[in-house]
């Protein structure tokens, strides 16, 4: 009898990213390679099917914000998007754990500006702080304005925030204090609240996936026991540290170690978001999406930057659309009745139409970007739809590629 045999996979700090098996056959260890390869569309699935709703939760909540007159109702809408942002959070915990797990989970590397980082999380955690009633300290005075350094920002903001909030989730009605520095090529941020603490079992424990303290914790605070796995991981991976300090009844102490490299001066650019961006209904979007809520949201924020739009209802119709009429953009759902967005996307190239075209998608794997591109699509945006990210990308193909391709067309015809 032939066995085959498959060793734990650990990261450098023996942590696990794969699985352990022995095999009597070949047979054995094809059905457990089909078991994780299911497992992975299971959970891409799921993501999937989650996001389509949320981007409906929170684009409804959005709108109903910007469009009432009542503080009151306003205030009803910003607590259903903090919720709608808590649920995409875990969905996104188990799918980098997922990754983790398959050791395909990879850290991008991007001039990045830091005080950005530290902006955006500090807008982000401000919120939730108030949301439970923390005071709290934020300190990054010390990090300069045009400080550009390379690094991954989204994982990087992921992991300050998760350290961060799960502070504030243990310290409500107390107090929480980040406080951040940079210096010679390291970042170092210390984390530190008089929550309820920690016993030394937990601390050894607290970076393993799916740890929680004990049930009654578990149930009054909430949380997956990923976001901090998840971020020891991700921290791990850029080459930093990670260290507690806690006991019981007296708080915790979270102190962050990275190495962050300078980029070239001569390169850096404005560190300032984009701001939103209307158009003068000079251009012509087409919304290739089979949800009708959807339809409705990105049709509304499209009409609040004064943009013309046209709605199709599946990838054959927003084909027959495109093939007949003149577009500037078109947004494109990846999974459609009828034909599907990189089909349609396929010919759409093949019959020499060069209008961009954005995915607009619950799809939100790397290998769901990367079928997009190879299709012939130009960017990729993913639900629930980030208003100012969709912003960035109108005024990027609206204002230079959309030009031509609307010329294009209008020369072929």
């Amino acid at each position: 009898m032939t066995f085959l045999s498959i060793s734990a996979l650990r990261d450098t700090n023996d942590h696990l990213i794969g699985y352990v098996g022995v095999f009597e056959d070949i047979t054995a260890f094809k059905e457990w390679q089909k078991a994780q390869q299911m497992k992975d569309e299971f959970l891409a699935n799921v993501s999937h099917e989650l996001r389509t709703p949320l981007n409906a939760v929170m684009g409804l909540s959005a709108l109903i914000e910007v469009e009432s007159d009542h503080e009151k109702i306003k205030n009803y809408a910003r607590n259903i998007d903090l919720s709608g942002r808590h649920l995409l959070d875990i969905v996104n915990e188990l799918l980098d754990f997922s990754k983790i797990q398959a050791g395909k989970f990879q850290i991008e590397k991007s001039r990045l500006p830091l005080i950005k980082v530290f902006k955006d999380c500090h807008a982000i955690l401000l919120a939730l702080a108030q949301e439970k009633r923390v005071n709290l300290r934020f300190s990054y005075q010390d990090i300069a304005e045009d400080l550009y350094v390379e690094g991954d920002e989204i994982r990087l903001k992921q992991v300050i925030n998760n350290i961060s909030s799960n502070a504030i989730k243990f310290a409500e009605g107390g107090i929480v204090e980040i406080i951040a520095n940079y210096c010679d090529g390291k970042l170092s941020i210390i984390f530190k609240d008089n929550g309820i603490g920690m016993d030394a079992g937990v601390v050894r424990n607290l970076l393993k996936p799916f740890y929680q303290a004990d049930g009654a914790i578990t149930r009054k605070f909430g949380g997956t026991g990923l976001g901090l796995a998840i971020s020891k991981n991700i921290v791990d991976k850029m080459g930093g540290s990670i260290t507690i300090e806690s006991s019981a009844g007296k708080g915790s102490t979270f102190n962050l170690s990275i190495p962050l490299y300078r980029a070239p001066q001569e390169q850096e650019q404005s560190a300032d978001m984009v701001p939103l961006h209307t158009f003068g209904h000079r251009y012509h979007v087409l919304i290739a999406e089979d949800n009708p809520l959807n339809q409705l949201i990105l049709e509304q924020i499209l009409h609040r930057f004064e943009l013309n739009v046209t709605k199709a209802g599946d990838g054959k119709e927003a084909l027959d659309l495109a093939l007949r009429n003149t577009f500037d953009l078109i947004l494109m759902n990846m999974q459609m009745p009828e034909m599907d967005g990189i089909q349609s996307t396929k010919i759409l190239r093949e019959n020499g139409i060069l209008v961009p075209v954005i995915a607009c998608t619950a799809n939100a794997y790397q290998e769901d970007r990367t079928a997009c591109i190879a299709s012939g699509m130009n960017d990729f945006i993913t639900k629930p739809i980030d208003v100012s990210a969709l912003n960035a990308l109108l005024i990027q193909y609206l204002t230079t590629a959309g030009q031509s391709a609307a010329e294009h067309l209008t020369s072929k015809d």
